[in-house]
């Protein structure tokens, strides 16, 4: 799973890069994405038990789902950079220090 967290940061990070120096739009490569997002998430539900975790991935899951269903890409690429894509690089930094 980690191989598929790893692969996934990489391809989501031009992906947001190239939101920030060019504004293209996040919501096509999102989509594109939802697949692997949710069984990340699905992955982090069942690894991590701790509530105040669990209740940060459905609040950055909301802000995307808002964000996706509102075309609001600023609200998108907050979610995606800061959200879900920090979570995915401390469980690589957590998997790579065992």
């Amino acid at each position: 799973m980690i191989n598929k967290i790893k692969e996934l940061v990489e391809e989501l990070t031009p992906v947001c890069d190239n939101y920030v120096k060019y504004q293209m739009p996040l919501r096509a490569d999102v989509y594109k994405h939802l697949p692997a997002i949710q069984e990340f998430t699905e992955c982090v539900f069942r690894m991590i038990t701790d509530a105040e975790v669990q209740q940060d991935m459905m609040e950055i899951l909301n802000d995307m789902l808002s964000a996706l269903e509102q075309e609001d890409e600023v609200l998108l690429y907050d979610a995606l950079r800061y959200g879900l894509m920090e979570y995915m690089k401390v469980i690589i930094e957590i998997s790579e220090e065992e």
